[in-house]
């Protein structure tokens, strides 16, 4: 008759040796229960952002040679996990549906899937949380604003303007490269070994302020504000060389303003709200104004300070909208309340 006794201690060891499953496993493990000891002193960050990736649509395109899967690419287009971003001399700029903002420079080319957006060559903007891959690293940010770039040498850069990021590495999954600050600038030999960490001198950051990636969009970055603090901060004494828009968000009516950032979260939250309410991306879509700027999506600032959306959808592609949807959306504590989902009134 069986004996449902414990494994002894060799026979798990066995085990453990025999399944790298297991080995793998027992690996994550280890590495949550304790802190890990990084280059330099640096710790771990929070808890990175970790909502899955389902959707990117182009907000914006600097010149006409853009391409999702090697067609010409539109603004509004909606782009699924698997398929390929491309440029030319031309950049592109796009949405998550994390509520992230990417920018692709040119000759460049971006992936992405339910886990991470991949950048296989060039050069990007990123702000907002979302996971982002090279061939060699993962970044993982709850939110920051950052340049990352990958030549054609294989090797990486990456240029943190504000926040705060995680840098792993992909070919020794579990390994924490570096935990990096804003004001700061790592790069990675095509290995995914850290080469240098600096801190960037004004004159880089600068420099990085008048990028393409920045500089020409008429799109203003949402975060460029916390730029601006953070650059001031960094660099105590100097006045930020970008001109930024600081002026509170009102509604006719209402006695009450919302700060750009603030409604950009709104109107994310209140678009993603409808997604969810209305069967997800594959079955709806907003419409176009709920992708673009904040300032120009249908919303209201209500006297108590909240904010309310209506805005309409249908199914992807849709040409006449079927669905409305009126959504209040807190920004004190960011709680949402569906006022109305249904046939068009």
């Amino acid at each position: 008759m069986l004996r449902n006794t414990p494994p002894t201690r060799q026979s798990r060891l066995c085990l453990y040796q025999i399944n790298p499953r297991w080995r793998a496993i027992a690996l994550a493990l280890v590495m949550g229960m304790g802190s890990v000891s990084l280059i330099g002193g640096y710790t771990l960050p929070t808890q990175a952002q970790t909502t899955s990736l389902s959707t990117l649509t182009v907000q914006d395109a600097v010149g006409d040679q853009v391409y999702v899967n090697n067609q010409r690419a539109r603004v509004g287009s909606q782009v699924r996990p698997g398929q390929t971003l491309r440029t030319e001399n031309a950049l592109m700029g796009f949405e998550f549906n994390t509520g992230a903002v990417g920018r692709l420079g040119r000759n460049a080319e971006m992936g992405f899937d339910r886990t991470c957006f991949q950048l296989k060559r060039g050069r990007m903007l990123v702000s907002g949380p979302v996971v982002g891959c090279t061939p060699t690293a993962q970044i993982s940010t709850r939110n920051a604003t950052y340049f990352l770039s990958v030549g054609a040498d294989g090797r990486e850069e990456l240029q943190v303007l504000e926040g705060e990021v995680s840098v792993t590495s992909r070919r020794r999954p579990g390994v924490v490269l570096i935990n990096l600050q804003e004001g700061q600038d790592l790069r990675l030999s095509p290995q995914g070994e850290v080469v240098t960490v600096n801190r960037l001198p004004r004159s880089d950051y600068d420099r990085l302020l008048r990028d393409d990636l920045l500089s020409k969009f008429d799109r203003a970055l949402p975060r460029l504000v916390v730029v601006r603090d953070r650059y001031v901060v960094l660099y105590p004494g100097t006045p930020f060389p970008l001109g930024v828009a600081t002026v509170q968000v009102t509604t006719p009516g209402s006695e009450q303003s919302i700060h750009p950032i603030d409604l950009q979260r709104a109107k994310n939250l209140a678009r993603q709200t409808g997604e969810r309410i209305n069967g997800g991306l594959g079955r709806y879509q907003a419409e176009a104004a709920m992708h673009g700027p904040a300032a120009e999506s249908p919303f209201r600032v209500n006297n108590d300070g909240t904010v309310t959306f209506t805005f309409k959808g249908g199914p992807p592609g849709f040409v006449t909208p079927t669905v409305e949807s009126e959504i209040k959306v807190n920004p004190t504590n960011w709680t949402i309340e569906v006022l109305y989902n249904g046939p068009i009134r």
